[in-house]
């Protein structure tokens, strides 16, 4: 099984964030992606646009699963 990497970062309900998680707000969704190129976390939405974690306030945002169980 792979391991989750801990972002160091926690939702709106203060769920700790791991790469790999999906991420929901305002209707947007999001998966949790390491990036060797940034060196760091990113959101990746559905197109392949991807956001650097530590530019948006995780406090915003809801873990709703991850990529090793179904939403």
């Amino acid at each position: 099984a792979e391991i989750m990497q801990f972002t160091g970062l926690t939702d709106s309900n203060g769920k700790e964030i791991y790469s790999g998680d999906y991420l929901k707000e305002e209707g947007l969704e999001v998966e949790v992606k390491w990036d060797d190129f940034s060196v760091g976390f990113v959101f990746e939405d559905d197109s392949g646009s991807q956001m650097d974690v530590t530019s948006g306030n995780s406090n915003m945002w809801e873990v709703i699963g991850n990529i090793y169980e179904t939403r």
